[in-house]
């Protein structure tokens, strides 16, 4: 579980422009054929037989806004306009029906990028993140290689530690 978590963080979604598929292409690159579901073209079945639902978020003229996907282990998958994931719940019912209780957290991850694409920050709800940091030039470039931008380090920050039971006084 804690690999497909990790793997997730790359999926992807992509239109067919074939009776109305979408693609979804996961992080370890194996590739979901999501078929349609209803007339609006706003609710698709996983090809794969895993049962996961994908959905096409519109807006008040029906235009795509994002992608959510619930799968059959209970979390929710949110996507942008783009089809980059933006938001990980690991229990749906949390994000469609918030606790209110104190002292609930929310388990989520957040994703960020930026505007070139590449990850820009991972982080959960307990305070922990990650920082990706890129350089746009590498030692001696190919001509292939000229302006894009590789990872040059990650920035892993965690609070976790602090927020343990501890018996010392």
């Amino acid at each position: 579980v804690r690999r497909q978590r990790q793997m997730c963080i790359r999926d992807r979604i992509s239109t067919f422009f074939y009776n109305s598929r979408l693609l979804l292409t996961e992080g370890d690159g194996r590739e979901i054929i999501f078929y349609t579901q209803n007339d609006e073209d706003t609710q698709y079945l996983a090809g794969d037989g895993s049962g996961d639902v994908l959905y096409r978020l519109v807006d008040e003229t029906n235009a795509t806004t994002g992608y959510k996907v619930e799968t059959s282990d209970g979390s929710l998958k949110i996507y942008d306009i783009e089809g980059k994931l933006t938001t990980i719940y690991m229990d749906k019912d949390q994000y469609e029906n918030p606790p209110t209780d104190e002292g609930v957290v929310i388990q989520r991850i957040n994703i960020s990028y930026n505007t070139d694409g590449t990850l820009s920050r991972v982080d959960d709800s307990y305070g922990n993140y990650m920082l990706f940091n890129y350089l746009t030039s590498a030692n001696n470039p190919t001509e292939d290689q000229e302006g894009i931008s590789y990872l040059a380090f990650i920035n892993a920050v965690s609070y976790t530690h602090l927020t343990l039971p501890t018996n010392s006084r």
